[in-house]
């Protein structure tokens, strides 16, 4: 046998121009080989190379030394190329699996003399059914004949990062290794859901919402992991390649905002950082609307956009959770030791996919190492928060025990003093019946005071009234004060038939006054301009009440239209010759006027009367304001 391999070496050492001097020699009982430190590949920026042009054409091919080839993210296409010397003796037949289980599109194509002897297709972006073989990751069978060299070239297309972990295994030895895959696999989702099940029941025990933000954090955290896999789409959604596509940027917001939700619910960052907590929160939701746009946007923009928001976050909430750890909060500074840890085992793992640390253990399992040692620690933090609060319940029972003592103490004392209190009653007794003698001569005196006392309320409560009717602002009456008046004067109109005139004033352009000036300013000029008005409508009878705001009402009772007519025009004139003076500036105020005048008849409404007039208002502010108008109902 040893003569036999010897011999198959000196034979391929032989070999003609046609074979790379870079080949990878798989020498007798390989079971196993990693490609990646053998891999050259070529960059086809257009997309638009065949395989015979990559075979036959002259190209600079950049050769690779490690385990992982990463090209981070890019709108190329990749062609990957190995040429493997089978030293083997048996049937030749192995896989070919590439790991990472994010690649939209692979292109296997096995090349013999130069020509395509096989062609296979996988990724992503296809249906599991239409893979070589069903699996999460993407397996190729591929025959490598005994004493043979065969060059495979691998076309690869993707719109997240660029990344291949190629292997060639012995099905046998890769079914044995995937059977350990998928218990260790197995173990993680088991542990998420255990951890997710166990702090549920905990809510319902303690009415905690931050165990329910937890658990979602827990979740979400499984199904990142399960779709940076491919196991959900393997398992769940199997013919649905779009849906997959658009889950993976979704999952990676919806842990991102999850545990943002849990870390500012659990370490009360709203009270601790508001302003920091409303840009936390906005950066949130525009990383959520982002995700929203995918169908509409370019993915890559979409995935870019995302990725420098969660950075943005993570850095955000590392230094407040940094911060509350330093100020001695427990809580934070467990949750600051799980982020720390989930940084470390995200930086090995990037590592370990780069090929400078040589570890498949952290390769494959370091993302659920990472997530598994994080969410363990989150819990620790709660079961430390749950414990603050019961000592804080001890505490406060300690207090309430205190405090009853303290009752008792204090109930003992009043029973001494209410028998204090019933021997001085007892004393006080005695001395009422001497005070008895002079109590109905006390009481007429009383009574005296009393009656003076009543006669006093009563002209106070009338000044009450009258206090109840006046506005406050401006010392006339009031919009209550001028509906009931107004009623009042109606009826007496059309008992005895007589005319009744409404003006409705409105200051001119007031809006621009508090504006510009100030409220202090409004106020002056409604109080300058109630004077005014009370200055012309000076009848016994007239009623000026303020109506709204900048709005102003006179009742003329017993007045003829021509009689209102003059007292508006007096008011238009009087009013805008007021020097109204604030702060050192002239403060010009005009008004405009709806005038209504009417003889009451039972089937008549007040209500007529003062559409009248607030139509002929509206007449004059169209006319050019500081006027007045006649209603035309009138």
């Amino acid at each position: 046998m040893i003569i036999l391999q010897l011999t198959l070496l000196v034979m391929f050492s032989v070999v003609g121009s046609g074979v790379s001097a870079n080949s990878l020699f798989i020498s007798p009982g390989t079971e196993k080989v990693n490609l990646g430190p053998h891999v050259s590949y070529l960059e086809d920026k257009k997309g638009n190379m065949s395989v015979r042009d990559v075979i036959h054409g002259d190209y600079y091919w950049v050769k690779s030394d490690k385990t992982t080839v990463n090209l981070g993210f890019t709108t190329s296409a990749y062609w990957f190329r190995v040429s493997i010397k089978n030293m083997n003796i048996g049937n030749g037949e192995w896989l070919l699996e590439e790991s990472y289980a994010l690649i939209d599109k692979l292109q296997l194509y096995v090349v013999s003399n130069g020509e395509t002897v096989d062609y296979r297709e996988s990724g992503d972006a296809l249906p599991v059914s239409k893979r070589p073989v069903n699996h999460s990751r993407f397996l190729f069978p591929v025959l490598l004949p005994p004493n043979s060299v065969t060059d495979l070239y691998i076309r690869a297309e993707n719109t997240e990062a660029m990344e291949l972990t190629l292997r060639l295994w012995k099905e046998a030895t890769f079914q044995v290794s995937d059977r350990q895959t998928f218990m260790v696999d197995g173990f993680f989702y088991g542990l998420f859901s255990v951890m997710a099940l166990y702090n549920l029941v905990i809510f319902f025990s303690v009415k905690e919402r931050a165990y329910v933000f937890y658990v979602f954090y827990v979740l979400a955290s499984m199904f990142f992991i399960g779709t940076q896999k491919g196991h959900f789409f393997l398992w769940f959604y199997p013919e649905s390649p779009l849906f997959h596509h658009y889950s993976i940027p979704v999952v990676t917001v919806m842990m991102m905002a999850t545990i943002l939700i849990f870390f500012e619910h659990f370490l009360e960052v709203r009270r601790a950082f508001p302003k920091v907590w409303v840009t936390l929160n906005s950066l949130m939701a525009a990383m959520v609307l982002m995700t929203f746009a995918l169908p509409f946007v370019e993915y890559k923009l979409v995935i870019s956009v995302v990725m420098v928001l969660l950075l943005i976050l993570a850095v955000l909430s590392f230094f407040i959770v940094a911060k509350l750890a330093l100020s001695g909060k427990r809580t934070a500074q467990v949750f600051l030791f799980g982020w720390l840890s989930l940084m470390v085992c995200g930086v090995f793992l990037t590592l370990a996919k780069l090929g400078y640390v040589r570890n498949e253990m952290i390769a494959n399992y370091g993302l659920q190492v990472a997530f598994s040692f994080e969410i363990i620690l989150f819990s620790l933090a709660l079961s430390f928060r749950i414990n603050e609060a019961k000592e804080a319940k001890v505490v406060a029972e300690a207090l309430m025990e205190e405090e009853r003592g303290g009752r008792i103490k204090a109930e003992s004392q009043t029973l001494q003093k209410e028998r204090e209190l019933r021997r001085a009653k007892e004393d006080a007794l005695e001395q009422q019946k001497k005070l008895n003698e002079n109590l109905e001569h006390t009481v007429r005196e009383r009574t005296i005071e009393l009656e003076k006392t009543m006669e006093h309320l009563n002209k106070v409560n009338q000044e009450l009234e009258e206090l109840s009717v006046k506005d406050g602002l401006t010392g006339i009456f009031n919009r209550r004060y001028f509906d009931n008046k107004a009623e009042e004067e109606w009826d007496r109109a059309m008992r005895n038939p007589a005319m009744v005139s409404i003006l409705l004033l409105d200051l001119d352009h007031f809006k621009a006054v508090n504006d510009t000036r100030g409220h202090q300013c409004g106020d002056k000029v409604l109080q300058v301009v109630a004077r005014a008005i009370v200055d012309i409508a000076c009848r016994p009878a007239d009623v000026v009440a303020r109506y709204g705001g900048e709005e102003f009402v006179v009742l003329l009772p017993s007045t003829t239209r021509d009689g209102a007519e003059h007292v508006a025009g007096l008011l238009v004139k009087h009013i805008a010759d007021q020097r109204i003076m604030f702060e050192g500036k002239l403060v010009p105020v005009t008004v405009s006027i709806g005038l209504a005048s009417v003889m009451p008849t039972i089937s008549d409404k007040l209500d007529v009367l003062i559409s009248g007039a607030d139509d002929a208002l509206y007449q004059s502010k169209e006319n050019g304001r500081n006027r007045y108008t006649i209603s035309t109902n009138s």
